[in-house]
C-alpha cells in the first residue's frame, strides 16, 4: 500500500496513538493500514482509532488461527454523561433540582420519587411511569433487564421506559459484537480461508457468492476472479469492515436515544420544579392574606 509523504505521517501518527492507547504492535500494522485507508472519516479520533485497532486485532487474530472462536469485550453502554443541572431554572429553582438529585442518588430511586419525598406533595401525579429499582420481575431474565433498565435510568437521567428500550438497544449491540461463530458449513463462514479461492472454480465462486451474501456483504464474479489470482480472500475483510460499520451504526443510535431521552425527563423534570415553586409561592402569599387581592 503506498502514501504520499503526507498521507504516510499522518498514517504514523494515528498507528502511533493506537499502538499507545489500543494495544496494537507492527504484528498489526498491515491490517491497521488497510483498514485506515478505507476509513478516512475514523482517522485522527479516540473512537476512530479504537474501532480500527479492533479490527486490526481481530482480523489478525483470526488469520493466525482461522478456526479458533472469537472472544468479544463486553458491549460498552453509551458514554452519555448524565446532563447537569437544567440552565431553564433559576437559582432557586436550580438549587431545589440538585437537592431532589442527590436525593435520588444517595437512595438510588427514580428521581421523582424523591421529588415527591423532598416536596411532601403526596398529590403530585409524576408525568412518567415511576419505579421502584429494587422490585424485579419473580422471572431471572426479566429480572436481570428490569434491574439493568433501572441502572441506566439513574445513570443516565432518563425514564424508566426510555430506559427499557436502552436495554433493548444494548441486546441488539452484544449480539451484533459476536461476529461470525465456527460452523460447519462453509458457505456460512465469513472468516478466512484455510486455502485460497481457485479462481476457474464455480464451485469456489458458489461457496464464496453465499459467503459473502452471509456477511451482508456484496461480491462481483469478476473482481474474486482477481483477488484468487492472486490468491487473496475478498469475504473476511469486506465482511468485517461490514461489522464495524454495522455496530457504529448501533452504537449510534444507542448514544441518540439517550441525548433525546435526556432531553424530554429534562423538560418534564423543569416543570415540577417550577410547578412546586409556583406553589410554594401561592402558599406563602395565602398565609399572609394576599389570596384573593388583585
Amino acid at each position: 500500500m503506498i502514501f504520499d509523504d503526507e498521507t504516510v505521517a499522518a498514517f504514523e501518527a494515528d498507528f502511533g496513538a493506537a499502538a499507545a492507547l489500543h494495544g496494537i504492535d507492527e504484528s498489526h500494522r498491515e491490517v491497521f493500514a488497510s483498514h485506515w485507508s478505507m476509513n478516512p472519516h475514523l482517522h485522527g479520533t479516540e473512537e476512530g482509532l479504537e474501532a480500527i485497532a479492533d479490527f486490526a486485532q481481530t482480523m489478525t487474530r483470526i488469520r493466525e488461527n482461522p478456526l479458533a472462536p472469537r472472544q468479544e469485550p463486553a458491549p460498552k453502554g453509551p458514554t452519555v454523561p448524565a446532563p447537569e443541572t437544567p440552565a431553564a431554572l433559576d437559582k432557586e429553582g436550580g438549587a431545589r433540582y440538585e437537592r431532589v438529585e442527590k436525593r435520588a442518588q444517595d437512595e438510588k430511586v427514580d428521581w421523582f420519587t424523591a421529588f415527591v419525598t423532598i416536596t411532601g406533595d403526596r398529590e403530585f401525579t409524576p408525568p412518567r411511569v415511576v419505579v421502584d429499582p429494587a422490585s424485579t420481575s419473580s422471572d431471572t431474565e426479566d429480572a436481570a433487564e428490569e434491574q439493568l433498565a433501572a441502572a441506566l435510568m439513574l445513570q443516565h437521567a432518563i425514564g424508566y421506559l426510555e430506559a427499557v428500550q436502552l436495554v433493548r438497544l444494548t441486546k441488539e449491540l452484544a449480539e451484533a459484537k459476536k461476529g461470525p461463530e465456527p460452523t460447519d458449513a462453509p458457505w456460512l463462514d465469513t472468516r478466512p480461508l484455510s486455502a485460497p479461492p481457485r479462481p476457474w472454480s464455480d464451485e469456489d465462486w458458489e461457496r464464496d457468492r453465499r459467503r459473502a451474501a452471509a456477511g451482508n456483504v456484496a461480491l462481483d464474479r469478476a473482481e474474486w476472479e482477481v483477488a484468487a489470482e492472486e490468491g487473496e480472500d475478498l469475504v473476511p475483510e469486506r465482511a468485517e469492515k461490514a461489522r464495524a460499520d454495522h455496530l457504529a451504526g448501533l452504537e449510534g443510535r444507542s448514544e441518540y436515544h439517550v441525548r433525546r431521552a435526556q432531553g424530554e425527563e429534562s423538560k418534564l423534570r423543569v416543570a415540577a420544579i417550577d410547578g412546586e415553586l409556583d406553589r410554594r409561592a401561592r402558599t406563602r402569599f395565602e398565609q399572609r392574606g394576599l389570596g384573593g387581592r388583585s
